[in-house]
């Protein structure tokens, strides 16, 4: 795909990263320039973001792409309820803290909730970190009920996308246009022997790695869910860019409980969505 419309050839699931990839830059672009009286590149922006929508629709129509229901509705998530784009601020909650935070975070949430509030309590201080909820089409009632309490913007999306939502929905986009950004998917939260600056860590490594995109924890798969990661992406970046990992002991971990919690009983039920 480029910047004036979709590309047909090629490998339908490299397209789809390709794709999430151009809404994610296209969606930056919309937070960075919010406050222009620019007309014209409004309209360019926006002719742009219909190209991305349309790709996504002609990618959900192809049989052999076999994403599942990653792309299931995706550009209905991506366009709002007038059926034009929506820039990245328009769907993003207003900032109610007065001092602009340092840090982003987007966290994906799917039908768990024990993993989220332990990063929160642990790691993520609400009123210092610009942090932002996916519930990526959950369908537990009380993990919804726990979403509304957190007192944290909340993007819920109609079918899940798993780790492209972030970026192919401009939540990333937003965050982006002003700090460094957590990206958090699939339970992911440093591990026990994990030290306790980990994210001011993150950061040191940012700043002294200029040819990186983000430094992560390394976090080992369970086969459930979607894949966890735990990664702080400087601003301008993208899906595509590269990672870096931290050496141990800043290892992450994906934060599931004992098969007898209740409040997890249902998530694993649904761990095959």
């Amino acid at each position: 795909m480029t910047d004036d419309g979709p590309v047909l050839e090629g490998d339908p699931t490299d397209r789809f990263d390709d794709v999430v990839a151009m809404a994610h830059r296209h969606a930056l672009d919309a937070a960075t320039c919010r406050s222009s009286n620019d007309a014209g590149r409004r309209q360019e922006l926006q002719r742009r973001l219909d190209a991305v929508t349309a790709e996504l629709e002609r990618l959900r129509a192809l049989p052999e792409l076999k994403v599942g229901q990653r792309l299931r509705h995706t550009a209905r998530t991506v366009r709002g309820s007038s059926g034009t784009v929506q820039p990245a601020d328009a769907v993003v909650a207003t900032d109610t803290i007065q001092e602009a935070p340092t840090v982003g975070a987007v966290i994906v949430v799917r039908n768990r909730r024990v993993a989220l509030t332990t990063l929160i309590d642990r790691h993520l201080d609400p009123s210092s970190v610009s942090i932002e909820v996916i519930d990526d089409a959950g369908s537990d009632p009380a993990t919804a009920r726990m979403l509304d309490t957190l007192g944290v913007p909340v993007r819920r999306l109609e079918s899940p996308l798993g780790s492209a939502g972030p970026w192919a929905t401009g939540a990333m986009a937003a965050q982006l246009a002003a700090r460094p950004t957590l990206l958090v998917t699939g339970d992911a939260v440093p591990g026990p022997s994990c030290p306790d600056d980990v994210i001011d860590r993150m950061r040191w490594e940012l700043g002294r790695a200029p040819g990186v995109g983000a430094v992560g924890l390394r976090v080992a798969p369970d086969g459930h869910g979607i894949p966890p990661v735990f990664r702080l992406y400087r601003p301008g970046t993208g899906p595509g860019d590269p990672v870096q990992m931290l050496p141990e002991p800043y290892v992450g971990v994906v934060l599931r409980e004992t098969p007898d919690d209740p409040g997890e009983r249902f998530a694993r039920l649904h761990d095959s969505l």
